[in-house]
């Protein structure tokens, strides 16, 4: 097992090295680690658009490989499968879990598969070693979500440090020394430095699809935005809530900026790596950008010092 949300639960399958995320689902009036289980009809959205986010590597105007690349999406139905529930209980040993033991679902319940390339350890877990790699993550971040804002509306919506994955890289397993990215036809070069970053899990997530919107309601959950004053992570999703004034099938992307502000600020307050004062003052620059801006997109168009050193 490598990690977990309230929704599922990520492993690393031995044969191929894939991500496999189980997700239980389609059990009304079940409850999954204290909340109601998504149906199939709000899974099929968070279906929908990783597939699309993953379909962006070959995109022509807009294109990026900063998502977490998805090769199959599956639903089945069963008991949870011995060797997860072993390697469940390694983990829960290991780090204690936060969720309840799968074992205690149902021999009927349905589950949501998706099997995806292993992106690496998370922003929280993940030690940087220079400012460098920490602002080139922020820079191919920033580069990804303009991407697809560009190409189908789209906002991440919960882009919190556990849903930034990265892995440390060389020119000969990067494929190159920078990561290119193309917005509205133009192509951008960002130095790896060390570091690729992909993200990932797009539960909360919204974008188009055949003009039509795919998006979860996030009024179904209101304790959502009832998180203390002063987190990061909490006034972020109320600042997302006071943009899209409740109505979450509305594109706003600066609800992406808002979540690249909230980087930087993990950056700032939470992550330790050695940095100088005009390096600090890169990131409360771009923090401010960030919050100013009206999307990733828009933000790309800002002279922030840390985005001009990278592109």
């Amino acid at each position: 097992k490598l990690g977990e949300g309230t929704f599922g639960e990520a492993f690393r399958l031995a044969s191929s090295g894939q991500v496999l995320k189980v997700v239980p689902m389609g059990s009304a009036g079940v409850l999954i680690n204290g909340e109601p289980q998504k149906m199939a009809a709000e899974m099929h959205a968070e279906a929908a658009i990783t597939c699309a986010l993953s379909r962006l590597r070959e995109g022509v105007a807009n294109r990026t490989e900063g998502f977490i690349e998805t090769a199959r999406v599956a639903v089945c139905r069963g008991p949870y499968a011995s060797p997860l529930i072993k390697a469940w209980d390694v983990f829960d040993k290991e780090r204690t879990s936060e969720n309840e033991p799968p074992r205690d679902f149902a021999p009927e319940q349905q589950y949501l598969l998706f099997f995806s390339a292993n992106g690496g350890v998370d922003l929280e877990q993940f030690e940087f070693v220079s400012y460098a790699e920490a602002s080139s993550m922020l820079a191919q971040v920033t580069c990804t979500l303009a991407a697809a804002e560009r190409a189908c509306s789209f906002e991440h919506r919960d882009l919190h440090w556990g849903n930034v994955l990265l892995t440390r890289c060389d020119k000969a397993t990067a494929g190159g020394a920078a990561a290119e990215f193309v917005v509205d036809g133009e192509t951008i070069h960002v130095a790896y430095k060390g570091v690729r970053a992909a993200i990932i899990d797009f539960t909360l997530s919204r974008l188009d699809i055949d003009s039509e919107p795919a998006f979860l309601d996030l009024e179904t959950d209101p304790e959502l935005f009832n998180g203390p004053k002063g987190d990061a992570q909490a006034d972020t999703y109320r600042r997302m809530r006071k943009a899209v004034k409740k109505d979450w099938s509305r594109f706003e992307p600066r609800t992406n900026a808002y979540w690249l502000a909230y980087l930087a600020d993990i950056l700032l307050h939470k992550k330790s790596f050695p940095r100088s004062s005009a390096e600090t003052a890169a990131l409360r620059a771009f923090r401010k950008d960030a919050l100013a801006s009206a999307s990733a997109a828009n933000l790309l168009t800002k002279a922030s010092p840390l985005l001009t050193n990278q592109l």
